[in-house]
């Protein structure tokens, strides 16, 4: 008998895509089956047959040679009808434990069968699942599992696989195994502390850090390197006796520090995270933390109580968190724990079975599926929940649906009032239809939603990335981007711009993308001086902490963090990536600036108008005398008069009435009790007066 290569795949509710290398007829359980010649395409023939399918029994086809194969279930579960009936909108999903039994509970719609696997006191077990009518696998076991480690073992296709429960709270040392929490056991209260609340959006500053970063030159405890726990250390301080570690958060005056990625990753070995250096975004499981960020991997607890326990320490600092949640894509797409639940379901595919890769990544996550939609919500709603974070930041969020992003802010609003959410709103490459985005496109459709305005960044200091990087901006040195410079430092809200209110707006001219400021500076200002080229830093700090919109300031920036010129750093080693706390003795004159004009921001109302109008008839901006740019603001009777000289000549400027000096790049201006109706405002910098 002649081999045929030889496959069937059920791509809708009773459609069947069959290629072959052999012209044939089919039958189907031994029944003929009515198919129809569609194309060639490379070494294949393709049909289409259709015949009503059950999902939950096997077929084989046969070709009239005697060939075999076994029915695949592929593309059937991107349809309408599939995402309809297999919808289940229950709340226990995973493992419901008590110290009498302990229910799992698995959606898993086109499995023909799935096994528990668990180990507990050295026992190991295993037990075949039930399959209730809703796709949901559902065992108990009656005993007491706390502790105990458990996989699932899946069947699709024929195939069987093992896998981790996307809806677990923890697992072992690099993700080998899930765990049964008991929540008894969390030894945490899981209560909001008493923080202040968020009266307007634009009352938020967001300082960016990493968790691994922070810690790693030791400074705040060998303990501690790379750990939450780093961030529970009060009283630390560097050898010139100043703050480093919390403290310096708390002094700082931000008022939301956004983590990059704490769920779990795949590329740091939890057993040796000296090994490799990741950043995370390489997501594993959207569902647990990552391991390495804890004293102890290898148990389950630990890094929830230590999690807690650091967000607890900067609530009751006053200090709200937000984490970056990396729901684009996950590392891998064939090795995903989701796909190997349910085959490409969780995944943006063509109509030819390509992946979607606006990630660039390999993969993108099909948000516009309900049980996605819903797995992602619920990922959500248990941050916010169990571990009381703030707010959330969406990497690559233009791959996201709107509908989705809208539904988290809502629901997670209702628990916290004072969340929010941004995004990176990059329009990506990604097969999700264009209008359905959650991009900068669509800002206005999402007016509650807040987007990275790399506009922002651009103008004031040059394009970063590719082969833009000598590019400058307003401050670094293009004087043509003056009319641009304003309207960015307005908010963006005017025609043509993206947003509708300045709330919407993330103004940053650094994170932990591409080089640090002061990589930057080295190149598009190397003929400055050293001296020089901190005080244009200054200016664009101080210009985005006293910019409309949101304040986005990445760790160190304030102190001329350097990655050593490398523009892409997310593994390139804690030596290039982590935070240098000796520098804070060395850059106390610009930490205070910071902290001035983070006071000057919260004192003035001025500067968090988010509303158009009220905005463009109360801030205005003009050039002077040559390069030299003024922007007013008419606040509560007052006038406060932001002036820039971006040149390398000191200039006198006459003003239009007396004014007091309230600060320059460097903060506040002391012991100053002149009146003045016209000023000297030196090379690179600025001064702010008021009225």
């Amino acid at each position: 008998m002649q081999d045929v290569t030889f496959k069937a795949y059920l791509d809708d509710i009773n459609t069947i895509v069959i290629e072959t290398t052999h012209a044939s007829e089919f039958k189907i359980n031994n029944v003929i089956l009515k198919s129809e010649f569609v194309c060639h395409k490379n070494q294949f023939i393709i049909y289409k047959a259709y015949f009503d399918i059950d999902i939950n029994k096997i077929y084989i086809l046969e070709n009239d040679l005697g060939n075999k194969t076994t029915l695949e279930i592929r593309y059937f579960v991107k349809s309408k009808y599939f995402d309809d009936l297999y919808f289940y909108n229950g709340d226990d999903l995973g493992p419901t434990y008590s110290k009498e039994k302990t229910i799992f509970k698995l959606w898993a719609p086109i499995a023909s069968k799935v096994i528990l696997h668990y180990e507990i006191n050295d026992d190991i077990n295993e037990i075949v699942m039930n399959k209730n009518d809703n796709g949901i696998f559902e065992i108990t076991i009656n005993q007491d599992l706390e502790n105990a480690l458990y996989i699932y073992k899946v069947t699709n296709n024929n195939q069987t696989k093992d896998c981790l429960d996307p809806y677990a709270y923890s697992c072992n040392c690099n993700s080998k195994m899930s765990a049964v929490i008991n929540f008894n056991k969390i030894n945490f209260p899981l209560e909001n502390e008493a923080l202040k609340p968020i009266k307007e959006i634009n009352d938020v500053i967001i300082y960016e850090l990493s968790v691994r970063d922070f810690s790693m030159d030791g400074s705040l405890g060998e303990d501690v390197k790379g750990t939450f726990n780093a961030f529970t250390k009060e009283g630390l301080k560097s050898k010139q006796n100043n703050s480093i570690g919390l403290d310096y958060l708390k002094e700082l005056g931000v008022t939301h520090i956004q983590f990059m990625p704490i769920f779990d990753f795949a590329t740091v070995n939890e057993d040796n995270i000296y090994e490799h250096y990741n950043w995370g975004y390489d997501p594993l499981c959207y569902n647990v933390l990552e391991g390495s960020y804890s004293s102890n991997p290898n148990n389950p607890y630990v890094r929830i109580n230590e999690c807690l326990n650091m967000i607890d320490v900067l609530h009751k600092n006053n200090l709200r968190v937000v984490i970056d949640v990396v729901f684009n894509h996950t590392y891998s797409f064939i090795d995903s724990i989701y796909n190997k639940i349910i085959p490409n379901y969780f995944y943006l595919i063509d109509k030819n079975g390509n992946l979607s890769n606006g990630s660039f990544c390999g993969n993108d996550i099909d948000t516009t599926r309900k049980m996605v939609h819903k797995y992602l919500l619920d990922m959500c709603l248990r941050y916010v929940k169990f571990y009381k974070v703030d707010g959330f930041r969406f990497d690559l969020m233009g791959i996201l649906d709107k509908d989705l992003i809208l539904d988290i802010y809502n629901k997670c609003k209702e628990i916290n009032p004072s969340f929010i959410i941004y995004g990176e709103g990059w329009d990506m490459p990604t097969l999700l239809n264009k209008e359905q985005r959650a991009s900068l496109n669509n800002a206005k459709q999402l007016p509650q939603i807040a987007f990275f305005n790399d506009h922002f960044r651009d103008i004031l200091t040059g394009r970063t990335y590719n082969n833009f990087s000598y590019e400058n901006g307003f401050l670094t040195g293009n004087f043509s981007l003056y009319y641009d410079f304003v309207k960015v430092m307005r908010g963006s809200i005017e025609e043509n711009c993206y947003f509708q209110n300045a709330s919407s707006s993330i103004n940053y001219i650094e994170c932990h993308d591409n080089f640090t400021l002061y990589d930057k500076l080295l190149i598009t200002n190397s003929n400055n001086n050293e001296h020089e080229r901190n005080s244009i830093q200054l200016c664009c700090l101080m210009a985005t902490i006293l910019s409309l919109g949101i304040p986005f300031i990445h760790a160190g920036c304030e102190f001329n963090r350097t990655k050593h010129g490398i523009e892409n750093s997310y593994n390139a080693s804690d030596k290039i990536n982590m935070i240098h706390w000796s520098d804070v003795d060395l850059y106390q004159n610009n930490i205070n600036a910071v902290k001035d004009f983070i006071k000057i921001r919260k004192t003035y109302n001025c500067f968090n108008l988010t509303d158009r109008k009220k905005i463009l008839n109360s801030i205005d901006g003009q050039i002077i005398n040559d390069n030299i740019l003024t922007i007013t603001y008419a606040t509560n009777g007052q006038l406060l008069l932001l002036i820039f000289n971006p040149s390398n000549i000191r200039k006198e400027i006459k003003l239009n009435g007396d004014y007091s000096l309230l600060a320059n790049q460097y903060g506040f201006v002391k012991n100053d009790d002149k009146v003045y109706n016209s000023i000297i405002i030196k090379a690179y910098s600025i001064l702010l007066l008021i009225k």
